[in-house]
């Protein structure tokens, strides 16, 4: 084994950390500690989706990207615990979910239904629109997200 020179610990030569099974240790919000729980390979799968959006999702981002919907910014593909959003507002603890085909289904619509049970369990709203609605009326999207953004706006004040 030797020492590293940087103070980080002991490391035997010619290894690799192994990576944690979770990522980060905790992050402090409104005066409290809130530990981190996303696996790992929730985080990478998240960078994958990000490379290789759908068209729903690419045409929503455009009008949500650099802060250009009230102000707020918004992140895609954001890990939530061991759940992913498509898009997200820490500002307005708000998710946004886009649905295609996929999301047909009972057992899929259970699914959903669970997850956005969980995800509301941290405190954060969910909005469902399915991939038609982007595609053919974004303004009303849009206009929608905004009326959310709003109520937690006027809420906070």
């Amino acid at each position: 084994m030797t020492e590293s020179n940087d103070g980080i610990g002991r490391q035997e030569e010619g290894t690799r950390r192994s990576r944690p099974e979770f990522s980060g240790n905790g992050v402090r919000r409104g005066g409290e500690e809130v530990k981190r729980d996303t696996p790992v390979y929730v985080k990478d799968l998240a960078r994958e989706l990000r490379k290789k959006p759908t068209g729903a999702e690419a045409k929503l981002w455009r009008s949500l990207r650099g802060s250009r919907l009230a102000g707020c910014k918004f992140r895609r593909q954001q890990p939530l615990g061991r759940y992913i959003a498509d898009f997200y507002c820490a500002k307005a603890n708000l998710a946004i979910e886009l649905d295609g085909a996929v999301h047909a289904g009972p057992e899929r619509e259970e699914y959903d239904r669970i997850r956005d049970e969980t995800i509301a369990a941290r405190g954060v709203k969910v909005l469902r629109f399915s991939n038609s609605q982007v595609l053919e009326s974004i303004n009303a999207v849009l206009d929608i997200i905004y009326s959310e953004i709003a109520k937690t706006a006027r809420a906070d004040s």
